[in-house]
C-alpha cells in the first residue's frame, strides 16, 4: 500500500472505536497511540474489563510491517481478545497478507471471511469482504448439517446458517456463484427454510439451475424445486410470488 494512503495509528484507533465487536462481544472504549499510554481498556457485554497492550506486533500491524509480525507468531490454537482486535485492525487497514498471517486460510480453502460468515460475525465480515470476497473452497465442507461442496463461498455458508445480515453484506459480491454441484446460496437457504435469506437472494439467484443429478435432485433443479422437495411452504410462497 502507498505510504501516503496508509491509515495512521490514530485513524485506525478511530476506526476501532466504531466496531460493534460481535466476534468476541467486545467494544473498544479507549485506544491511545501516545508512547506513554500504550494500552487501552476494552469491555465485553458483561462489563468485565481486560487490558490489551499496544505491543510490537500490534504496532507492526498498523504500519503494515509484515516482517515484524512474522517474528511474533500467534500461539497455534490459542486465540485471544488481542488476536481478534489485531485481525480487525489489519482488515480495516486493507492488509490482506497480514490478515492471512493472523488467521490463515485452511487446507480446505476456508477463509477467515467464511468463518466469520458461518458464526454470524457481522462486523468481521464487513471488514473482511473487501479483502476476501469471491473466494471459493477447495473441498466440500459440512455447514449447519449441509454439505457445501468444492467452490463454496462465504455467502453460501451464511445462507445455509440463516445469517441474514451477513447475507445482505455479501449478496452483491458473491450472489450468482455456484459450487461444484451447481448449488447456489439461494438453494442452500431454501433447503434449510431461511425465509429472510431467501428474500435477500431471490433477485440475483432465483433463475439459477443445476446441470447434474445429485441426491434425488435432477438436472435443472431450481431453489423453488428444492423448497418443494423439502416442504418449505413459506419459501415456496416467496419464490412463486
Amino acid at each position: 500500500m502507498d505510504p501516503k494512503k496508509r491509515p495512521t495509528a490514530r485513524e485506525l484507533a478511530n476506526r476501532l472505536r466504531t466496531l460493534n465487536s460481535s466476534t468476541s462481544e467486545l467494544s473498544a472504549r479507549d485506544l491511545m497511540s501516545d508512547e506513554s499510554h500504550r494500552s487501552y481498556i476494552i469491555s465485553d457485554s458483561s462489563s468485565s474489563k481486560s487490558s490489551f497492550s499496544w505491543t510490537p506486533p500490534v504496532r507492526a500491524i498498523t504500519d503494515g510491517d509484515i516482517k515484524t509480525i512474522k517474528r511474533h507468531p500467534s500461539k497455534k490454537g490459542k486465540k485471544s481478545t488481542g488476536d481478534d482486535i489485531a485481525l480487525m485492525i489489519a482488515a480495516r487497514a486493507g492488509y490482506a497478507d497480514i490478515v492471512e498471517l493472523l488467521d490463515p486460510t485452511d487446507k480446505n480453502g476456508v477463509t477467515v471471511l467464511m468463518r466469520a460468515a458461518e458464526r454470524d460475525d457481522i462486523e468481521a465480515a464487513r471488514a473482511l469482504i473487501p479483502l476476501q470476497k469471491g473466494r471459493q473452497t477447495l473441498r466440500k465442507i459440512n455447514i449447519n448439517g449441509v454439505w457445501i461442496f468444492r467452490r463454496g463461498t462465504a455467502l453460501m455458508r451464511a445462507a445455509s446458517c440463516g445469517h441474514a445480515e451477513v447475507v445482505r453484506l455479501l449478496v452483491d459480491h458473491e450472489g450468482g456463484m455456484q459450487d461444484s454441484w451447481d448449488w447456489s446460496a439461494l438453494m442452500h437457504a431454501a433447503e434449510k427454510g431461511h425465509a429472510t435469506c431467501v428474500k435477500l437472494l431471490a433477485e440475483k439467484e432465483e433463475g439459477m439451475k443445476t446441470t447434474r443429478k445429485w441426491f434425488g435432485y435432477l438436472p435443472g433443479t431450481t431453489a423453488f424445486d428444492v423448497a418443494k422437495k423439502m416442504g418449505r411452504t413459506e419459501i415456496i410462497s416467496i419464490l412463486s410470488g
